[in-house]
């Protein structure tokens, strides 16, 4: 594993995980509550603060924009600016 280059080492604190948009920009949720993109020329950006210490996933939409699994909040999309709207955070009457 010599060969393995780590991506986001000191930048990201915490991935939890990561997905790939349509454009092929790299996401990863952290556990300090940013977003961080890691553009195609290999540069990261703080791309949203979601303000929240349990984001536990993360996925590109087909259409644009992304989905974040909240452990507290429930269901965020993020769209392609970066404003974050709650899509779900209760089902059956239960919190997520």
């Amino acid at each position: 594993m010599q060969g393995v280059r780590k991506l986001g080492e000191g930048i990201v604190k915490g991935p939890e995980d990561v997905c790939v948009d349509k454009n092929g920009a790299l996401y990863t949720a952290t556990r300090d509550g940013w977003i961080k993109r890691m553009h195609r020329d290999g540069s990261w950006e703080n791309w949203t603060m979601l303000n929240s210490q349990a984001l536990v996933g993360i996925t590109a939409t087909r259409r644009g924009g992304i989905i974040v699994c909240d452990a507290e909040k429930g269901l965020i999309w993020v769209d392609e600016d970066g404003h974050a709207k709650v899509l779900l955070s209760h089902v059956n009457g239960s919190q997520i």
